[in-house]
C-alpha cells in the first residue's frame, strides 16, 4: 500500500540526489521493507524492470515470431500450388474416366454389331427347333436353368436356331408370361445402337410394342438392355446375368 510520506521522500531524492546519497542508510531488501513497513515505491522495482528489459528471451521471442511469419507465408504459397495440382489431378482422373467409358461403350457396340450380324445368318427352316414350344402363332424357348449376360444369351438363341424374343403385342406377352416363374428374362430389346431408340437386333428395327414398368426405361448410360419381369419391361446393365427367352427365326 502506498503512503504519502513515501512520495515526498522519493521527490526529495530526485531533487537533491547528492544529499540523498550522503544521508542514505544501508539498503534494506525490498522484501524486508514490505514485511516491516508494508509499503514500497516504484523505484523499488527498477532492478527488476531492467532485468526484464535485458532478458535475452525477448530477443529469442522476436526471432521465433519472425520464423512463424515466414512459415505462414510459405504455407500460403504451398496451398496455392497444392490447389493447382489438385485441379490438374482431377482433370486427369476425369479424362481417364471418360476414356474408360468410351472404351466400354465401344465394346458394347462391337458386341451388338456382332450379334446383329450373326442373327442375320439365322434363316427359318419352316420347322421349329425341338426345344421350342408354340405360344400363340410363334415358337419360343424359355431358359429356366442357366443365367447369362445379354450378349451370351443372344448367342445361345442364335445357335439354337433363333434369336432373343420380342413379344409383338399384349396377347403374345400374356401367353409367354403364363409360362414364366418369378425371374428376370432377357429380351431382344436394347438401345445399344441409339440411346434414344429401343430396337430389336434381330430385325434392326424399332420395337413396336414396349410394356415399360413405371419409371422405365432408366435414364442411365449403363442400362442398355431390356428384361422381362412379372409382365413388365425393365432396363439394366447388359453384363448382368439373367435367364432369357428365345424366339424361333
Amino acid at each position: 500500500m502506498f503512503k504519502y510520506p513515501t512520495y515526498f521522500l522519493y521527490l526529495f531524492v530526485l531533487l537533491d540526489p547528492q544529499a540523498a546519497q550522503e544521508n542514505s542508510c544501508h539498503k534494506v531488501p525490498l522484501s524486508e521493507r514490505i514485511k516491516q513497513r508494508g509499503e514500497f515505491t516504484l523505484v523499488d522495482f527498477e532492478p527488476q524492470l531492467k532485468a526484464i528489459l535485458k532478458n535475452p528471451h525477448i530477443e529469442v521471442l522476436g526471432k521465433i515470431e519472425g520464423h512463424v511469419g515466414h512459415t505462414v507465408n510459405k504455407i500460403q504459397s504451398m496451398q496455392s500450388v497444392t490447389l493447382n495440382q489438385s485441379k490438374a489431378l482431377l482433370a486427369d482422373l476425369d479424362l481417364q474416366s471418360k476414356l474408360e467409358y468410351l472404351d466400354a461403350a465401344l465394346q458394347k457396340a462391337n458386341q451388338a454389331l456382332h450379334c446383329s450380324l450373326e442373327n442375320k445368318k439365322v434363316t427359318s427352316t419352316g420347322k421349329p427347333p425341338p426345344e421350342f414350344q408354340k405360344l400363340g402363332s410363334r415358337y419360343f424357348y424359355i431358359e429356366r436353368h442357366v443365367r447369362q449376360n445379354w450378349f451370351d444369351a443372344a448367342d445361345k438363341c442364335r445357335r439354337m436356331g433363333g434369336h432373343l424374343a420380342t413379344p409383338q403385342d399384349e396377347d403374345e406377352l400374356y401367353l409367354i408370361r403364363k409360362e414364366l416363374i418369378a425371374r428376370w428374362y432377357w429380351l431382344d430389346i436394347s438401345n445399344l445402337v441409339n440411346k434414344h431408340q429401343y430396337i430389336s437386333l434381330a430385325s434392326g428395327k424399332s420395337v413396336s410394342y414396349l410394356n415399360w414398368r413405371n419409371g422405365e426405361p432408366k435414364n442411365s448410360s449403363n442400362a442398355n438392355c431390356a428384361y422381362l419381369y412379372a409382365g413388365d419391361y425393365y432396363t439394366y446393365h447388359c453384363s448382368d446375368r439373367n435367364y432369357f427367352i428365345c424366339q424361333a427365326a
